[in-house]
C-alpha cells in the first residue's frame, strides 16, 4: 500500500493510496501447507502476481501532527471521495506516460500555501480553524521541547548522583536504616 499526495489542475489535494489486489497465482505459508499435507514446491511459494490496483482518493483535513514546520498541518479525512480499479499494465504504462516515478523526498512535500489554500477553498475550514489548529501544534512543540531539557536534566542528576554514591563510603547512606543488635 502507498499513499501519495497529488495535485489536480486547480491547486486542490487530494491523497491516492494505491492497493494492490486480485493476486494470481494462489501463494501461502507453509505452515499451511504442512496443515493439509502438500508438499511445498519453489514455484507455489515463491511466486505472486497482481492484476489490478485499488486506487482510493482522499480529500485533506486539518490535522494536528506536530512535525508541521510551518502552516496548517493536513491528514486525510476518514471517508475516500474517489475509488477506481485499473488494471496494472495500464497504471503502470501511465505512470511512464507521464513521467511520474515512485517519488522520494521533496517531491512528496507539500507547500504551506497549497495546504492552507486546498483547507479553505471547499469552505471546509475557515482561517480560525487553521490558526486554531497552528497554535495546538505550536503547544505540542513546545511541551516537547520541555520535556526534553527536563529530562537532560534528570539524567545529568542521575549521573552525578551516581558518582557521588561511589565517592562517599556505603556506611553514611545507611544510617536511616535502625542497626541490629
Amino acid at each position: 500500500m502507498k499513499c501519495y499526495p497529488h495535485l489536480d489542475g486547480r491547486s486542490n489535494i487530494f491523497f491516492r493510496i494505491v492497493l494492490l489486489v486480485d493476486s494470481a497465482p494462489y501463494c501461502t505459508s507453509w505452515q499451511q501447507l504442512e496443515l493439509y499435507h502438500i508438499r511445498p514446491s519453489d514455484d507455489l511459494i515463491r511466486r505472486v502476481s497482481f492484476d489490478n490496483i485499488h486506487i482510493l482518493e482522499f480529500l485533506p483535513a486539518l490535522g494536528d501532527n506536530p512535525s508541521c514546520r510551518c502552516g496548517p498541518p493536513i491528514t486525510i479525512r476518514r471517508e475516500h471521495s474517489d475509488e477506481r480499479f485499473i488494471d496494472l499494465e495500464k497504471y503502470e504504462a501511465s505512470k511512464l506516460e507521464n513521467n511520474i516515478g515512485n517519488r522520494k523526498g521533496q517531491a512528496l512535500y507539500i507547500s504551506s500555501f497549497v495546504r492552507r489554500l486546498s483547507l479553505t477553498e471547499e469552505g471546509e475550514y475557515s482561517a480560525k480553524d487553521i490558526r486554531r489548529a497552528q497554535k495546538d501544534v505550536e503547544s505540542i512543540k513546545e511541551n516537547r521541547k520541555r520535556s526534553i531539557k527536563k529530562q537532560k536534566m534528570e539524567i545529568r542528576c542521575n549521573k552525578r548522583l551516581t558518582k557521588l554514591k561511589n565517592i562517599i563510603p556505603k556506611e553514611r547512606f545507611e544510617f536511616s536504616r535502625p542497626r541490629k543488635v
